[in-house]
């Protein structure tokens, strides 16, 4: 029997194309589906359900407050973003990190009776303060202005619940001691433990000191980490 030329054997490669087409519908038809749908779904769960829905990301605001070169340093170690794209920038400005199911807007709004009040205007939703101390210099006057930063902080109503994590910036880590800053930032019995600590159904604010050097990204996460626990 002679083989069939190209004309004839056509119906016979359409027939097994049709064939692996249905085969593969059949098989994908459920990602297909699912496919034209997320949007819906993206909008239902995300706009409508908002908060409720339990996968949806949360988005927090961070106040970063202190020393201003140490501030800075900090937020770049956070920030997902490139550094090359903004250059060496000053008050205001925000950055974006994401970890976990967390995206945190990291703001600096300048020093702080001036960034206090743009906060309280600009965002709605105030996750923490993050106040940062140059404690590589550990004059009195250095210390004696955080301190007073932070008494500011504590006896504001407007911030009477919001978490606050101090960053104590330092190249000597040992050096001096996190028991040692709390003395010197009069925070000394004030601090609520590291750790998963829970604090629902008390009066207590989340409030902790960690220690970390200005080019360690791993001792900034881990301290935000902490301090992820407490957003809502």
């Amino acid at each position: 029997m002679d083989l069939p030329n190209w004309f004839q054997a056509l119906p016979f490669i359409l027939l097994k194309f049709l064939n692996w087409y249905f085969h593969f519908v059949n098989l994908a038809w459920p990602y297909i589906l699912l496919l034209l749908l997320d949007p819906l779904f993206s909008h239902f769960f995300n706009i409508e359900l908002g908060e409720f829905y339990p996968f949806r990301r949360k988005a927090t605001n961070l106040l970063f407050l202190g020393s201003d070169d140490y501030k800075r340093s900090v937020i770049l170690n956070l920030s997902d973003e490139d550094e090359g794209i903004f250059g060496i920038e000053t008050p205001p400005y925000s950055r974006l990190s994401i970890m976990g199911r967390i995206k945190f807007n990291l703001f600096d709004f300048g020093e702080l009776r001036t960034a206090c009040r743009v906060w309280k205007d600009y965002c709605a939703k105030r996750g923490a303060i993050v106040y940062v101390v140059n404690a590589a210099d550990t004059s009195m006057e250095q210390f004696s202005e955080a301190r007073e930063d932070l008494h500011d902080l504590l006896s504001d109503e407007d911030f009477l619940n919001v978490p606050l994590l101090i960053f104590c910036e330092t190249p000597e880590p040992s050096y001096p001691s996190e028991k040692e800053l709390c003395s010197l930032l009069g925070l000394t019995d004030k601090t609520t433990g590291k750790g998963r600590v829970k604090l629902a159904g008390t009066n207590a604010r989340p409030l902790e000191v960690f220690v970390a050097e200005p080019s360690n990204r791993k001792q900034h996460q881990d301290a935000i980490k902490w301090l992820s626990q407490y957003i809502k």
